[in-house]
């Protein structure tokens, strides 16, 4: 039953997103949700802050924050790292102030307006308010951190399988196969080692924090931390391949 996440992940990818995005549809112009054309009472402010505070959403939001906020700090440091760390936490610290955070919480009280009924908002306080609301609010945290992490490791388990997935439906497409090896055939991305160690494989899967290379059949992980990056990166560069490491929750396949 828990409803507040979703919103304020939402809200923190629109504030926290590395591209420009459109801008909002004012608020005349957006679609009224069927919410709010059988409400006998719409939900007061009020109500919908309680509702907050019992669901724990200020932490939540907290957490989303500090967890978005690392990933682009680590991606700037990639960028520049003759930046010190300080200089970016000191950049970012405004989006993680209690002011800026109760912000994003009042942005959310008109959505809930929109999509409950003055009713619907105490039902769910009122299980909010049984032993195991109260657990759900003081857990729910812990759990989401915990799913974040479970659903990459999915993710980069389930890789191998996809990239053959891939490419048995390019060679139902004629685009591999004979059709490739007509054409000059891609060069193979390269790794550099920290130990100056070169590895070359055409298939590959790179996440936030490893590297999967395939050679001769064996498959062989790379803690990220022995990866030469910046090596790597301009090595494939050079080779007309657009190498990068990925963001936390994300991977890139060779195949």
């Amino acid at each position: 039953m828990r409803i507040l996440p979703g919103v304020f992940l939402l809200l923190c990818n629109v504030l926290l997103a590395q591209e420009p995005t459109k801008p909002a549809a004012s608020p005349a112009s957006e679609p009224q949700s069927p919410t709010a054309t059988r409400c006998a009472q719409s939900a007061s402010p009020a109500q919908i802050q309680k509702l907050m505070d019992l669901a724990g959403s200020k932490k939540v939001l907290e957490s989303v924050m500090e967890a978005r906020i690392r990933i682009i700090i680590e991606e700037f440091q990639r960028l520049r790292p003759d930046v010190p760390l300080k200089v970016w936490n000191a950049a970012f610290s405004r989006l993680q102030s209690p002011q800026f955070v109760q912000g994003l919480l009042a942005e959310a009280v008109p959505i809930y307006q929109r999509h409950f009924c003055a009713d619907e908002v105490e039902q769910i306080v009122a299980f909010y308010e049984t032993p195991a609301g109260q657990k759900l609010s003081v857990e729910m945290p812990a759990i989401e951190k915990e799913a974040v992490a479970a659903g990459q490791n999915y993710a980069e388990r389930q890789a191998p399988q996809l990239r053959q997935d891939l490419q048995q439906a390019l060679a139902k497409q004629g685009k591999s196969g004979t059709a490739a090896k007509a054409a000059s055939p891609a060069p193979p991305a390269v790794f550099i080692l920290s130990s100056g160690e070169k590895l070359e494989s055409s298939h590959y899967l790179v996440s936030s924090d490893s590297v999967q290379v395939e050679q001769g059949g064996t498959q062989r992980t790379i803690p990220l931390s022995a990866l030469n990056v910046d090596a790597t990166v301009a090595a494939n560069r050079a080779r007309g391949i657009d190498l990068k490491i990925p963001a936390k929750g994300q991977i890139m396949l060779g195949f």
